[in-house]
């Protein structure tokens, strides 16, 4: 099975726009790879490396109830 990367189009106030783009060009990074290591560093343990299956998810949402 082949790993593809998805799209996700986000609309963003045209101020955090401009501040994101600044931030990008300041630290000479794509605006896609600047907020994809965002999402990723946001999810933790549910990044590339690791992912649960569906049972070890079921178990942590009831351990949460």
């Amino acid at each position: 099975m082949k790993n593809e990367d998805k799209q996700l189009h986000v609309r963003l106030p045209d101020e955090v726009y401009k501040k994101l783009k600044v931030r990008c060009v300041h630290e000479d990074i794509s605006m896609q790879e600047y907020v994809a290591k965002l999402i990723a560093g946001s999810l933790g343990e549910y990044s590339n490396e690791k992912q649960p299956d569906q049972e070890e998810a079921a178990r942590k949402s009831k351990r949460r109830r």
